[in-house]
C-alpha cells in the first residue's frame, strides 16, 4: 500500500468516526458533509492505488459510485427507495468483486448460518415494519443482497469482520427507518 492510498484510507476512517459522532449527536448538517466524504476518500484510495483494469477493481469503482449515490439519496428524508436501489447496485457490485477470488467452501456453512440467524433475529422485524410502510419488496431485496455480500466477503476472507459490522449497522438503520 502506497503512502497516498494509506492516507486516503486513514482519512476515510477518521471521517467515518466523525460521521458516527454526528449521527449520535443528531447533527444533520455535519452528517450531510461527512457521510459522502467517507466514500469519496475510499474512491480516492482506489484511484490512488495505481493503474489497473481488473474486473474486481472496476466492480469496486461501481460499488463505491453506487454507495455515494445511495448516501446522497438517503440524506434527505423521503428518498428511501432510490437509496435502497443505489445500495442494492453497490452490494451486487461488491458481491461480484468478492466472487472473482477463491472461496473457502468450509466457511460457507458458517457464514450462511450467521446470515440466517441475522434474518431470524432482526430481519423479520425489519421486513414487518417495511411491509407496514409498503416497502417490503425493496427492503427484502436489499436484505438479501447485503447478506449475500457479507457471506461471500466472509467466505472469500475479504473483510469478514467489516462485513459483519456493516450488517449490524445496516440492520439497525433499517429497523430505525421502518419503525421496528
Amino acid at each position: 500500500m502506497t503512502p497516498a492510498v494509506a492516507a486516503a484510507v486513514i482519512a476515510a476512517a477518521f471521517i467515518a468516526a466523525a460521521n458516527w459522532v454526528a449521527v449520535a449527536g443528531d447533527d444533520r448538517p455535519f452528517e450531510r458533509i461527512t457521510k459522502p466524504l467517507v466514500v469519496i476518500c475510499l474512491f480516492g484510495a482506489v484511484v490512488l492505488a495505481g493503474p489497473g483494469t481488473s474486473v474486481p477493481r472496476w466492480l469496486l469503482v461501481v460499488a463505491l459510485g453506487a454507495s455515494l449515490a445511495g448516501d446522497w439519496f438517503l440524506l434527505p428524508p423521503g428518498q428511501l427507495v432510490p437509496g435502497l436501489a443505489a445500495f442494492l447496485v453497490a452490494h451486487l457490485a461488491y458481491l461480484g468483486a468478492f466472487l472473482v477470488g477463491p472461496l473457502e467452501p468450509t466457511l460457507i456453512a458458517v457464514a450462511a448460518s450467521g446470515a440466517t440467524a441475522t434474518v431470524i433475529i432482526v430481519g423479520r422485524a425489519i421486513i414487518s415494519g417495511a411491509q407496514q410502510a409498503g416497502l417490503s419488496g425493496p427492503v427484502s431485496a436489499y436484505l438479501v443482497a447485503i447478506l449475500a455480500m457479507a457471506i461471500v466477503a466472509i467466505v472469500a476472507r475479504v473483510g469478514g469482520l467489516a462485513a459483519t459490522y456493516f450488517i449490524i449497522k445496516q440492520t439497525r438503520k433499517q429497523s430505525q427507518t421502518t419503525g421496528q
